[in-house]
């Protein structure tokens, strides 16, 4: 015998929808901590770059390719404690990360260009 429930609703709905936010937010929180990360490597193996700390690179690749392309990044120091202008870096490179996200996911969908500011953050 087939049992039909009395109300519409025969569980929990609100707490299948706050565990369905709040592993949303985790996902999204950890992938802003992800593009975080990037960005600062981004800067890091720019200021090795600058300063030619391939050629100290026990890796040959960076050597060779005179950049540094390893993922230990050939660091003249690392960078514990950004100053003032490398956040502001970070933030600008954290923003372009974002961005072509953003760029990618409305071309995935055909949204085009309807989110707003162009991707080089010039509004028009």
């Amino acid at each position: 015998m087939r049992i039909v429930p009395t109300t519409a609703v025969d569980w929990d709905q609100a707490r299948l929808t706050a565990l369905d936010l709040h592993a949303e937010a985790e996902r999204l929180a950890t992938r802003a901590e992800m593009d975080n990360i990037a960005a600062r490597r981004t800067l890091q193996r720019a200021i090795a770059d600058v300063v030619q700390a391939h050629k100290r690179c026990p890796v040959k690749e960076c050597r060779r390719a005179r950049a540094c392309c390893t993922p230990q990044i050939c660091a003249a120091q690392p960078m514990e404690r950004p100053t003032e202008r490398q956040w502001q870096i970070i933030d600008a490179l954290y923003a372009d990360i974002q961005r072509r996200r953003r760029d990618a996911a409305l071309a995935l969908c055909g949204g085009g260009d309807q989110a707003g500011p162009r991707a080089s953050g010039k509004v028009r």
